[in-house]
Formats: C-alpha cells, sequence, structure tokens
C-alpha cells in the first residue's frame, strides 16, 4: 500500500488534519516542511493555537479570534519590553504575615493580628477593578495563612508551640468552609525538646491541604511533613524528621520535597502518597555548577502553578493559563556568594507539558541553570506559570547605594525555550519610566530575563500575578508609609 502524503492534500482539507494535530505535532511539521510551515503561516486559527501554546495559555471562547489575538499580542508585547498598561499604588497597614495568591493579595494587620484584609488587585487587560474586603475579630492570632480562590478557601494557621491547629474558612467572608467536613484540624509535631522559631511552608492542591513545619534550635534541625485531605479532614501522610527544606506538589499524588544530603549537597525526593509501604519513590542529587566549594544554606521549590479562577472570573477573561504546562523552580542558595544560583529542569516542564509521566528518568544535562547578580536574597523566588522574578540587594558595582535591589523577571515559557516561528531576540529593557531604569541588557543568546533597578527605599517583596508584577514595600526602612504597587500588563 502506498504511503499518503500530507502536504499533497488540497490545502483545505490539509489544514482541516492539522487542526485536529496536537500542537507539538504541528511544531515538528513547521520545522520539517515547507509545505506545512506555509499552511500553517497563513491559517489565522492554526497560527493563533501555536501562539496560545507557546505563551502557556487555554483558549477561552467567548471573544472573536480576531479579539483573542490582539488580547494575546498585546500582554506578550507588553511583558517583553516591560511596560505596564497600568501603574496603581495602593496604601496599605504595617504587617508581617502576608501571601499573593493568584490575584488576591492578603495580609495580617501588625495592629489587628486576629483579621486578615484582601485586595482584589486590578487588571487592564482583564478588566478587573481592584476590590477590597476582610475577615475580622477571629478568636485567636495568626501565624500565618493561605488561601485558594477557586474553592473559596482560607486555611488560618496556629503552629508556633508544635501544636498545629488549621481553621478552614471562606475566603470570601471568614465562616467555616461548607466543604469541610472537619472545619478545624489538629497535629502534635512530636518533640524532645523545645524548640523556637517554626516556619511553614503550606500548599493547596485541589482537596490536598500540604504543610512543611521547620525549625532549628540548638545547631539541631527540626522538620515535619504533613498532609490532609482538608474536605474530609483525613491525615493523609505525616514524614517527621527526613531533612526537608521545601516541598511542592507534582500531582494529587506525588510530592517532591527538597532536601539536603549528609554532605550538604541539595537533592530531590520523589514522595509516593498513596502508598502503603515505603513513600520513597526516588531521589536524585543536583550538581550546581560552581558550588562544589559552598555550603547549602537554603533549598525552595516552586511550581509554577497558574490561578484557579472561580467560573464567574473565569468568563470575564479572552484566555487563561494551561495548567498542564508547568515548571518546577529550584533555587539553591549557597554560603559562597559567588556560588549562588537558580537552577530550573526542564525535564519537569516537557514531562507535565505532556501529561503523561511526570516521572521520567533525570539526565545531568537536562536542568538549565541560571547565573543570578551577587547579592543578599530576600525572597530566592515567586513564579507564576512559566514566568519567575528573582529579589535580590545586590552587591557593587551593580548597587548605585544601599537602598538599591534588583529584580530579575525571567521568561521560561515554549515560546522562549523553543525559539519557533518567533524572534529569539527580546528588545532591550528601557524600564518604567519615572520608577525603573535597566541596569544591564538583557541576555541576548537566550533572551530568557530582564534585570531591572528598583531605587528608593528597599522593597519586602517582589512578586507575580499573570498579568501583574507586584512591588511590596511594608514602610519598615526609613519610617516609610507601606503600600503595594501593581504593574499591570
Amino acid at each position: 500500500m502506498s504511503q499518503i502524503n500530507l502536504t499533497s492534500l488540497p490545502v483545505e482539507l490539509f489544514e482541516k488534519i492539522l487542526e485536529d494535530l496536537e500542537i507539538s505535532d504541528i511544531l515538528r511539521l513547521k520545522l520539517l516542511d515547507r509545505q506545512a510551515y506555509q499552511v500553517i503561516c497563513c491559517s489565522e486559527n492554526i497560527k493563533y493555537r501555536v501562539e496560545l501554546f507557546l505563551a502557556g495559555f487555554e483558549d477561552g471562547n467567548h471573544y472573536n479570534l480576531a479579539k483573542r489575538q490582539q488580547f494575546l499580542r498585546t500582554y506578550q508585547s507588553n511583558w517583553d519590553s516591560l511596560v505596564p498598561q497600568k501603574t496603581t499604588n495602593i496604601p496599605i497597614l504595617h504587617h508581617r504575615i502576608y501571601e499573593l495568591a493568584g490575584g488576591i493579595y492578603g495580609f495580617v494587620p501588625d495592629s489587628t493580628p486576629n483579621s486578615v484584609r484582601f485586595y482584589r488587585l486590578p487588571s487592564v487587560s482583564r478588566g478587573i477593578e481592584m476590590e477590597e474586603w476582610s475577615v475580622q475579630d477571629l478568636d485567636f492570632p495568626i501565624d500565618d495563612f493561605t488561601m485558594e480562590e477557586a474553592y473559596d478557601l482560607l486555611t488560618v494557621f496556629i503552629y508556633k508551640t508544635g501544636h498545629v491547629k488549621v481553621h478552614l474558612l471562606k475566603l470570601s467572608d471568614g465562616k467555616p468552609h461548607p466543604r469541610a467536613r472537619k472545619p478545624l484540624l489538629e497535629y502534635e509535631i512530636p518533640l524532645n525538646h523545645t524548640v523556637h522559631g517554626w516556619e511553614l511552608e503550606a500548599v493547596i492542591w485541589e482537596n490536598k491541604l500540604g504543610c512543611l513545619f521547620t525549625s532549628t534550635s540548638a545547631n539541631e534541625s527540626v522538620d515535619a511533613l504533613v498532609v490532609w485531605d482538608w474536605t474530609t479532614g483525613d491525615l493523609i501522610r505525616v514524614l517527621p524528621q527526613c531533612g526537608n527544606h521545601s516541598f511542592t506538589f507534582l500531582n494529587g499524588n506525588t510530592v517532591v520535597a527538597g532536601r539536603s544530603t549528609e554532605d550538604k549537597r541539595p537533592s530531590l525526593a520523589f514522595i509516593d502518597l498513596g502508598s502503603d509501604g515505603n513513600p520513597l519513590i526516588s531521589s536524585r542529587t543536583l550538581v550546581f555548577p560552581n558550588a562544589e566549594r559552598g555550603v547549602l544554606w537554603s533549598l525552595r521549590l516552586n511550581l509554577g502553578i497558574p490561578i484557579r479562577h472561580g467560573p464567574e472570573l473565569k468568563l470575564r477573561v479572552p484566555f487563561v493559563v494551561n495548567h498542564s504546562q508547568q515548571i518546577l523552580f529550584i533555587t539553591a542558595i549557597f554560603t559562597d556568594s559567588s556560588s549562588r544560583s537558580l537552577a530550573v529542569p526542564l525535564w519537569v516542564l516537557w514531562s507535565l507539558a505532556q501529561a503523561k509521566t511526570p516521572l521520567v528518568e533525570w539526565k545531568d544535562s537536562e536542568y538549565y541553570s541560571v547565573p543570578v547578580v551577587p547579592g543578599h536574597p530576600h525572597r530566592a523566588c515567586f513564579t507564576m506559570g512559566s514566568r519567575f522574578v528573582a529579589f535580590i540587594e545586590p552587591e557593587l558595582p551593580f548597587a548605585a547605594d544601599s537602598d538599591t535591589a534588583i529584580a530579575l523577571v525571567y521568561d521560561l515559557s515554549p515560546r522562549r525555550l523553543m525559539r519557533v516561528g518567533w524572534d529569539s531576540s527580546m528588545p532591550h529593557c528601557e524600564g518604567i519610566p519615572g520608577t525603573w531604569n535597566t541596569v544591564m541588557p538583557t541576555d541576548d543568546d537566550g533572551g530568557f530575563y530582564r534585570a531591572i533597578r528598583l531605587p528608593g527605599n528597599l522593597p519586602s517583596d517582589v512578586l507575580l500575578t499573570e498579568d501583574s508584577l507586584v512591588v511590596i514595600k511594608r514602610g519598615f526602612y526609613h519610617g516609610s508609609e507601606p503600600f503595594l504597587t501593581v504593574f499591570s500588563f
């Protein structure tokens, strides 16, 4: 039987076949066959699907094609040039406990430690106006909290003594959450002696609530990873004293934890939450360039989890971030400042994007190491989808004065990494007029990041949403007043 050459078919029929193919197959055809390349470039519908995939989005069908293309290209252009459509300054209260989840910023005011105040951040591209509300007069002071807008979920933690209490409330009004059979979860961390200075990392993944409690006392590290089903109140897994620095969910049944080996080298451990026996699936030691003589000080994991919008908000936007395209960001900080680096294992991006098996064989060459300007990290990295920002207080010659901070904004979307049908170079950043100035040129070889200088009083943090860069100044420097600055792209 003779084989059929697809490109010999009539253009209309060939285009119909292309519309039913996976984007990865379309990209492969575009590279290998000139006629396929021409058909793809001439079809507005296929071109838009490719652009949407490379940007890491899923479609929203309530706008016509031309309008969606305009939204997408404007969005990409604004991020590439770091020129916002709108800048908003929001006065806030002094606070130390805060969280950014999706487009909502929440914090516990120092003046009222039993309340949480929330701001829905404005967005020009999504047509969202700023909204403010609060959950007040709780019966306890708040040690920490996290939130998930898609489930209207606010989890409030009390844990400083080692006796953990988790209150499951509604994000909208602070009432007990109707989906939680047990509105209060409790756990006692087993301790042989008094431990102070507990820290919490909490992650919500659908019906799972994972909490990593860590503390160091008398040169001894204590840690406990606890995972609940927050809807039923069942305790799914407890992993005490595993040397975990950080963790995140890869999916509903798999956790990846960042650990340090006996010789203080960073490693990853993959944990099966459903296993009746040993939950450890596999582990991998990370090798960072130029870090052999450094000692691991901090290891952070962050999966670029997109916003899970509620149904009402989702209808208002032209497209949403694709949840199947995710990158696991690993931030390792060593005591030798010259060895500080960010590393991104690209195998996680590609395996999750294929949505088949996230736990593939890891080769040493399959992660991407990003050098960082030498300096003192405030918050090592904050991610949103395939974009992340590293926020540091730099050392000379990058710092103009003691109040200068640097934000490195990286774009590791498939569009940047694959460079298929796109100009791989990124135009030089002119900064945001009157606010930021360029501190160094774009990486011309890869076009993956921009470095920008934040003059004036040092920010407390620089965070990301899907369409905004959020600069937080909590007012602790030189007696300045706290506020948020939202740069909406």
